[in-house]
This record gives C-alpha cells, sequence and structure tokens, in this order.
C-alpha cells in the first residue's frame, strides 16, 4: 500500500464512527477519507515528477494506493 499511515488513520476513524453507533458520525471519516485521498493524490502527482513518471508508474500500478490487495496483479 502506498499510503499505510492514511490507511491506518481512515481506518480507525470509521471505528470510532461505528463505535458511537449514529449515522451523523459517519460524516466525519467521509470528510477525512475524501481529504487524505486528496492529499495522497497531490502527494503522488509531486512524486512522478521527482522520481520520473516512468517509475512511480510501474510502482503505482503494482501497489495500492489506499486500499489493501486492491490493484495488485494476480499471482
Amino acid at each position: 500500500m502506498r499510503h499505510p499511515i492514511y490507511f491506518g488513520l481512515i481506518l480507525v476513524a470509521f471505528a470510532t464512527a461505528i463505535e458511537k453507533g449514529t449515522s451523523f458520525a459517519l460524516f466525519g471519516p467521509a470528510i477525512l477519507t475524501f481529504a487524505f485521498y486528496t492529499k495522497a493524490r497531490r502527494e503522488e502527482r509531486f512524486l512522478r515528477v521527482e522520481l520520473g513518471e516512468g517509475a512511480y508508474d510501474a510502482y503505482a500500478r503494482k501497489t495500492a494506493m489506499l486500499v489493501p490487495f486492491k490493484g495488485r496483479p494476480p499471482n
């Protein structure tokens, strides 16, 4: 996963909202997810410039962005 810290924070936010037990509590984690997704996309644009588009794209093709195991090539 390319952004494991973001995933962990999102997971904790959703777990806290579920523990709270109200539908309104899910509003915060939804906003947090959108914010981290936007921030991760911005970071990846920067890395494509710094590391070279071909190298970073090859890494991104074989590594999931925020959701574990999503986008992994079959073995």
